[in-house]
Parts: structure tokens; sequence; C-alpha cells
């Protein structure tokens, strides 16, 4: 069903409702939600409930047209949930792992203002509904691009609030 679900929305079908991400969800990563998310139509609130730990291999990039709808990312329960970076390079675009308002496949051109997209109304929630306690971390690893910020936004996104969440950059950087 969660092959099924992903194949359809890859071709651009319309999007809306509550979506699980991780181990057993719709998507298994937070990378394939936004792919799908970036080349859907979206026609309603969007929810993506991270429901176990992620390791994202690639850098991710949320740049859609949200037509004043909004995109949610929390955890589904509370209890904690991380989602590690792991790519070693930087983007030929926007610096950063998770870039909100510059879409995946952007991020492996060199930047255009072209290629930013106003993505409107994202909530990152580290609270799960109900929940009082700061329960989704992002971080990367140590090993990580000297260059490397864990959430970006860009370009002329409105309404973007990351809050209650837990934002580690382990990533050692030599100023001398």
């Amino acid at each position: 069903m969660a092959f099924l679900a992903t194949t359809m929305l890859s071709f651009g079908a319309d999007m809306s409702g509550t979506y699980t991400v991780g181990t057993g969800g719709t998507y298994a990563t937070l990378g394939a939600a936004v792919t799908d998310l970036n080349a859907a139509t979206i026609t309603g609130n969007v929810v993506l409930e991270i429901v176990s730990d992620i390791t994202e291999a690639a850098n991710v990039g949320l740049g859609v047209d949200t037509k004043g709808y909004s995109i949610t990312i929390r955890p589904n329960a509370d209890a904690p949930r991380t989602i590690t970076f792991t790519q070693l390079s930087d983007n030929s675009s926007p610096t950063g792992h998770f870039v909100i308002g510059y879409p995946t496949a952007g991020l492996s051109v060199a930047w255009s203002d072209a290629n930013t997209i106003a993505t409107n109304n994202v909530t990152i929630d580290g609270y799960a509904v109900g929940g009082s306690t700061r329960q989704l971390t992002f971080t990367n690893t140590n090993a990580s691009h000297t260059n490397a910020r864990v959430i970006v936004v860009v370009g002329a996104c409105e309404n973007t609030f990351i809050k209650n969440c837990i934002i580690n950059n382990l990533v050692l950087l030599d100023f001398l």
C-alpha cells in the first residue's frame, strides 16, 4: 500500500491529509514524503507524522506552492523521534540538510533565484498532538560537510515556524 501511495503521488497527484513517515509508514523517509509533496498539487492541509527514527542519506529540499494550505511536520506520539542527516557533501545550491523554499531536485544545481519557491505555512513542531515534551530532534553527523546547517529557510517563505524541536548540529568547525 505504501508503495502504491508513493508511486501515485510521485506523478503529481493531489495531496492533502495525514501521512506517516518512518518505519512502517506511508513513506520510509522524510525525503520520500517531500519528493511527493514537491510534485503534488496541494489541495488541503498536509500533516507528516514522524513514526520512528529516520536516517536521511541525502539532503532534502521542500519547495512547493502550498496554495494557502499548511504543511505540518510533527511526531505521531509523545515519544522521541530523531531525523539524522548523513550526506557528506554540500549542496550545489543552498547549504543545508533540510532546505525549505528550494526543491530537492534543485539542490544539485547552482543557486538560482528562479529555483526558489515560496513555500508558505510550514510548521515543524516537536510536540505530538496533546504532547507537552519536545520529542522531535533534527541532527547531522560530525562527518557532515563543514558548511552544514541542519534546517534552512530560503526565499520568500511566509508563516514558517520551527518550534518545540531539538536541533543538534554536530559538525566541528575550525575558524582558524
